[in-house]
């Protein structure tokens, strides 16, 4: 039977008021009400439909379609995971915090605890199995 490994999962989400504004600005766009005209009253599509690139004062600038999000956008979630010792490949220690820790199922997590708090939780590990403890 398989050893197990107690980690704690980092993932980061977008904050609740910034996911509202995105979607607001997204269905404001999708409902037609930023859709420009030009002085003749010809949007975008009538000039698609004619097989005619549209003038560039149809063109989305970047607010139209992107949104710039920074780090104080984003909430750090902490979950509670468990990992099989044997499926661990390596870790690597974070750049600000904690570690990434590589699996052989070609997949990789962040973690909250460092490169030395989860070699000490592995040799504990062994050390019990040496023991015979479970």
């Amino acid at each position: 039977m398989s050893e197990f490994i107690d980690l704690t999962v980092i993932t980061m989400r977008l904050k609740k008021e910034v996911k509202d504004n995105i979607t607001k600005s997204f269905m404001k766009g999708i409902g037609g009400g930023s859709q420009s005209k030009d002085s003749y009253g010809r949007d975008a599509d009538f000039y698609r439909d004619l097989g005619i690139d549209p003038p560039e004062e149809f063109e989305d600038g970047p607010e139209a379609s992107q949104f710039k999000v920074d780090e104080d956008d984003m909430e750090k979630l902490e979950s509670p995971a468990r990992f099989r010792l044997d499926s661990l490949i390596f870790f690597v220690a974070g750049e600000k915090e904690g570690s990434t820790i590589y699996l052989d199922i070609d997949y990789r997590a962040s973690v909250k605890e460092t490169v030395k708090e989860i070699e000490a939780k592995i040799n504990k590990l062994s050390k019990k199995s040496k023991d015979g403890v479970k």
